[in-house]
């Protein structure tokens, strides 16, 4: 029985997820969607189907298998969230506001048509900009790194972060980051999951040029922030919440998406390929959950 359960709750919830996230890679690139939005709503189906699939492949003790995933869950989310506040509260303990970023900020948030986050300059040159906070949301950049970019760069840079405070990511990044852990030990979910950070990066680009229209500019904005900050040596024992971005994360189909602006489709467009992509999840990736079952019976 111990065997049969691991058998189900290991290999068999793999091989669904590895089936999802196969089909949603293929699909998303059949239909040429690239909208980051809608490509996140797919990229999120293996990895609530990684923890579904665990569930029902584990028949015989699916209570059991629910509740220790959801308690290893919180248990690991309530360890992020410890690691996440004593690395913010370092991090706002050494930084100082500036005003100039601040009246830069406020440019931005007129046109992102949002209240403007505060912005702190930080003294830790190892630590990439980033956004913090989501009922009273904040800004961090390195001070050295100012040194490295044009105004014309800050000011996109900046833009790339208010469209994280806009789109209120750090909220869906906690989310996935949950998601992740309802399916420990499983690579599938993982793969899933950075899919789906690249999404929300991608979409912050995208949100950015919508109002800069320079993607150009921006573009090499975050080379040159990879470049500098791939100098820095960071502390060995420096921790780095997963839910904020690394300066270059996935930053080569970050620069090919911007060069790709032109594929854009309309919103009617891009529900008619995710109702698409949703049918056929539906035609060859649930099937395959009830022959495992019968197959191992």
């Amino acid at each position: 029985m111990i065997s049969d359960f691991l058998l189900h709750f290991l290999i068999g919830s793999m091989v669904m997820t590895a089936l999802w996230s196969a089909a949603s890679l293929i699909l998303v690139k059949l239909v040429r969607l690239h909208s980051p939005t809608a490509r996140f709503l797919v990229f999120l189906a293996p990895l609530v189907a990684a923890f579904v699939a665990r569930a029902r492949l584990s028949s015989t003790m699916m209570r059991e298998t629910v509740a220790i995933c959801f308690a290893v869950a919180i248990l690991l989310l309530c360890r992020d969230l410890y690691r996440y506040h004593t690395f913010r509260r370092r991090i706002e303990a050494e930084a100082e506001p500036s005003a100039d970023l601040q009246r830069v900020v406020d440019g931005l948030a007129r046109s992102f048509e949002i209240s403007a986050p505060r912005v702190l300059l930080s003294e830790d040159s190892s630590v990439s900009p980033f956004t913090g906070g989501l009922t009273r949301p904040f800004i961090v950049v390195p001070r050295s790194i100012l040194s490295a970019l044009s105004a014309e760069e800050v000011n996109l840079l900046l833009a790339h972060e208010m469209a994280h405070v806009r789109r209120k990511d750090i909220l869906w990044k906690w989310l996935i980051l949950f998601l992740r852990h309802l399916s420990i030990l499983n690579p599938a979910a993982s793969w899933s999951y950075r899919q789906l950070n690249l999404e929300i990066e991608r979409g912050c680009d995208r949100s950015a040029i919508s109002v800069t229209r320079k993607p150009g500019t921006l573009a090499r904005t975050l080379l040159k922030v990879e470049e500098f900050l791939s100098q820095m040596s960071p502390s060995a024992d420096q921790y780095i919440p997963e839910t904020i971005s690394r300066a270059g994360s996935y930053l080569p189909l970050r620069i090919q998406s911007l060069n790709s602006l032109h594929d854009r489709a309309g919103l009617w467009a891009n529900l008619a390929k995710l109702g698409f992509i949703f049918f056929m999840f539906r035609l060859i990736c649930f099937q395959p959950v009830e022959l495992w079952l019968k197959f191992l019976k």
